[in-house]
């Protein structure tokens, strides 16, 4: 059962999801700056940073999964498999408007959502890794 403090806040006004948005950005800069502190952050953040620049090379049709320490975005679950759907060389690096992308992307993943539908979006190789199935 959900606790009352475990329950997601929703807004109910456009003020009071600014007062949301607030409260999470603070929680997060909370949280990164305690983690930040801790002696072994250094360590941590030169094994990300060694794992970012080790890049695979994908193919339409591989499975991957997140690697440790880069899952940027919601999806795929951590552990799950997505499918290399199209791979861009060279990278994206500027968005339908024109704008720059900072990190850009290489590569267009799939994974089905909770109704079976494909949903498709952009990745950057270097936070991805070949999936691996779980043996039973």
């Amino acid at each position: 059962m959900i606790s009352e403090d475990d329950r997601p806040e929703y807004a109910e006004s456009p003020e009071e999801y600014v007062r949301l948005l607030k409260k999470k950005r603070a929680q997060e800069e909370s949280e990164y700056s305690e983690y930040a502190s801790t002696p072994e952050y250094e360590l941590d953040l030169r094994e990300a940073a060694a794992e970012y620049l080790d890049v695979s090379k994908f193919s339409p049709g591989d499975l991957v999964q997140w690697k440790r320490r880069m899952k940027d975005q919601h999806y795929p679950a951590i552990g799950k498999p997505g499918v290399v759907l199209r791979v861009f060389d060279p990278p994206i690096t500027r968005d339908p408007n024109g704008d720059y992308v900072p990190e850009g992307y290489d590569l267009l993943v799939g994974f089905l959502d909770g109704d079976g539908d494909l949903r498709v979006f952009p990745f950057r190789s270097n936070r991805l890794t070949t999936w691996i199935a779980p043996k039973y």
